[in-house]
């Protein structure tokens, strides 16, 4: 196996992203923890209408799900031979390795993004100040998430006949 790629500044901008949304996920849960009403929406349906309603403890599995996923994602990061692809390309080459860290890099920052933004309608959603997610969550989401995706797939691909 070859040596670790060299982060470039992006790389390293792209990380300081990732961190800041987890570290937001922290703090706007810790400072709206008191002002909660002990009751917020758990679950919202496919137009982001609230459908669930539980206790207030429950934001904190946003947190935990978003510590866990940067961990998780993180760690796939830094050992790019976990990633499985639909097709062959030569994992040890260092411009495949760069691809794989910035896609993986590109969804961590997409899947904060996105429980950062259910964090905060949930705590307006409680508070009385929104009411959910809103129609154009679910397409945006699916947006930020696959097209990333399929971006540096398709980048990937393009390394497979080299």
């Amino acid at each position: 196996m070859s040596q670790p790629v060299r982060r470039s500044p992006v790389d390293w901008i792209l990380e300081a992203c990732a961190l800041s949304l987890l570290v937001a996920l922290f703090a706007t849960t810790g400072i709206y923890w008191d002002d909660l009403p002990e009751r917020v929406p758990t679950h919202f349906n496919a137009a982001g209408a609230p459908d669930a309603w539980g206790k207030k403890r429950s934001i904190w599995l946003y947190v935990g799900m978003g510590a866990a996923l940067y961990g998780i994602l993180s760690a796939v990061a830094r050992f790019p031979h976990w990633v499985n692809l639909p097709f062959e390309v030569d994992k040890n080459s260092a411009e495949v390795q760069r691809i794989l860290y910035r896609m993986i890099q590109a969804l961590k920052i997409a899947v904060l993004g996105i429980l950062f933004y259910i964090l905060v309608a949930t705590i307006q959603t409680a508070s009385g100040e929104f009411h959910g997610l809103g129609a154009w969550f679910l397409p945006l989401a699916l947006a930020a998430t696959f097209l990333p995706l399929g971006f540096y797939l398709f980048q990937l691909y393009q390394q497979q006949r080299r």
